[in-house]
């Protein structure tokens, strides 16, 4: 049982780095889009909003698969490609998730006083990915995970407790990240595809 004191400042800090790391994530896809399709990004996030409002609302890709195949769909994806796509991407395309798993990690890692080596950093992150891809698109799913990833580091599972009065806002978050990467690669795949074909 972990019983640290950890102050309000700190955890405050933790969940709004977690938080840009997160805009980031949407901020890269979105340019990589943005760049290969040639599309305006304000109409990529406009035709977008309505599976994030709804990732945001659900907390869970699986609820919302049903209007990101819609979105995909506005954003003129072949509903060849969505339809396979879009539910393989919502099952192993968790990469909010994978980074929040990473993050508080290493965060339980600092508070507790554990010292992880440069390897050992990289190793939390690797299975922080493996342990994301197996989390599954329901609420708070990541928490399952999240122990295996602890036990890579010897964190005591009890250390979830510190995040957990955050965790429901910042599943919300995590959930909106995952869908718009689901959206981006339904939209880089649908590129592609009809490139080759122009080609061929």
């Amino acid at each position: 049982m972990v019983s640290v004191v950890v102050p309000v400042v700190l955890l405050v800090s933790v969940v709004f780095i977690f938080l840009c790391g997160l805009a980031l994530q949407m901020l890269w896809q979105l340019a990589l889009v943005t760049i290969l399709t040639r599309r305006s990004p304000k109409k990529i996030i406009a035709h977008s909003s309505d599976a994030l409002l709804t990732a945001f609302a659900t907390s869970s890709s699986m609820a919302t698969m049903p209007v990101t195949l819609l979105v995909a769909k506005q954003q003129n994806v072949s509903e060849e490609i969505s339809r396979f796509v879009l539910p393989l991407a919502t099952t192993i395309n968790l990469a909010g998730t994978a980074m929040y798993e990473a993050v508080s990690a290493l965060f339980f890692c600092q508070v507790l006083g554990f010292d992880l080596s440069i390897p050992a950093q990289i190793g939390v992150f690797i299975t922080a990915i493996l342990a994301g891809m197996g989390a599954t698109g329901i609420p708070e799913g990541g928490l399952v995970t999240m122990v295996m990833v602890l036990r890579s580091v010897n964190v005591p599972a009890s250390a979830i407790g510190l995040l957990l009065p955050f965790d429901r806002i910042l599943d919300r978050f995590r959930t909106m990240t995952n869908v718009f990467g689901d959206i981006c690669c339904a939209m880089t795949v649908d590129h592609f595809q009809k490139a080759s074909k122009r080609v061929n």
